[in-house]
């Protein structure tokens, strides 16, 4: 259960840039905020991101995930690092998207130090696609989300659901966002047993209970920070705090309760 890079964008008419609440997460911005100091004749971004995604697995090694940073940010498609999103209905204040964004799970057992986790089964990053909705208020932002895993074979669903709200400091050159949230994530059964379920073979190589964990929600908690410097240079960060449901903790591949995950990327806009 990780923090997916760069899910949400708004659309904003000009003459709101003053007044209306500006979000953001990693890699992205409000077009409030946009207005205000992203020249929207340059909408293209290029840099470096990263992702630290905590290994919840018992004995494994942390995975830092890094890549190059390319995002474009039009009135409709947005293209984010790993992330792409088209939005085919809607206004500044409410919207409809198609989305297609990188899961960073991932488990190697060779990383493992644990003699019966290394006998399992590698399990891959997911890529998930579907929709996604957004509501802007004077009070902040609602989202929601349904994605479905296209690339690991489970065809498994993964909804969410998250309140955000921006505060803004600006002075001269100089602008600072900061985007605390809170949320709720509900998993489907099919995408926990990729990732933390042990399969009859697996138990019988590796000596491990058989487990199958069922679909299962998680609140977490999150926090997104961004410093831009002359409309063009910005550094932006996502923290996220996941606990991690019952159903996953029991299972014998698991050896924590909580999930920090943190994503990163230093941009130049033109």
């Amino acid at each position: 259960m990780s923090l997916s890079y760069g899910q949400t964008i708004n659309q904003a008419p000009k003459n709101e840039a003053e007044n209306s609440p500006k979000e953001l997460t990693v890699g992205e911005e409000s077009t409030s905020e946009k207005k205000a100091s992203f020249d929207v004749t340059r909408p293209w971004s290029i840099g470096v991101g990263s992702i630290f995604s905590p290994n919840p697995y018992k004995s494994s090694d942390d995975k830092v995930l890094a890549f190059p940073m390319v995002a474009y940010k039009g009135e409709n498609l947005r293209v984010l690092g790993p992330y792409v999103g088209y939005k085919f209905l809607g206004n500044q204040v409410a919207s409809l998207s198609v989305d297609a964004f990188l899961y960073p799970q991932v488990f190697d057992p060779d990383s493992s130090s644990d003699p019966q986790l290394q006998k399992l089964d590698e399990r891959h990053y997911m890529v998930m696609g579907g929709l996604s909705g957004k509501l802007q208020t004077p009070y902040g932002r609602f989202q929601a989300g349904v994605n479905m895993d296209l690339t690991a074979g489970t065809t498994g669903i993964m909804m969410n659901f998250q309140y955000l709200k921006a505060f803004v400091f600006e002075s001269g050159k100089h602008m600072f966002i900061t985007t605390p949230g809170i949320g709720v994530q509900w998993t489907q059964d099919k995408i926990l047993d990729y990732y933390y379920g042990v399969s009859a073979s697996e138990s019988a190589r590796s000596g491990l209970n058989e487990y199958h964990p069922d679909s299962a929600f998680s609140p977490y908690l999150s926090l997104s920070l961004m410093y831009r410097y002359n409309k063009r240079w910005a550094v932006t960060g996502a923290f996220r705090l996941n606990q991690l449901p019952k159903t996953v903790t029991d299972s014998p591949m698991v050896g924590q309760t909580y999930v920090l995950t943190s994503a990163l990327s230093f941009t130049y806009s033109f």
